[in-house]
């Protein structure tokens, strides 16, 4: 797991293969895990959690929630703190 910061490196993403993509937003201190992947128009407030494997697209996650082991997409918007787990 990493707590993203600005000075967060690519290399720190590649050594747990996490993917963001280059539009994504990202807030202070959001969690990733081992083999996540954010893309497209996706915003990550600040304090979520992205769980293990998990694949988020186009959707905008709110602060301090978090998401387990889940895919979650298209213009989704969550604002409480909720957990999502193995939706696949």
């Amino acid at each position: 797991m990493i707590i993203y910061t600005e000075s967060t490196s690519k290399d720190d993403l590649l050594k747990l293969n996490i993917v963001l993509e280059k539009e994504v937003k990202i807030g202070k201190g959001v969690k990733l895990h081992h083999g996540c992947c954010v893309q497209g128009d996706s915003v990550l407030e600040d304090e979520c959690e992205i769980g293990n494997n998990s694949v988020i697209t186009n959707s905008h996650i709110g602060k301090g929630v978090k998401i387990l082991s889940s895919f979650v997409e298209v213009y989704i918007s969550m604002k409480l703190l909720i957990f999502l787990k193995e939706i696949l």
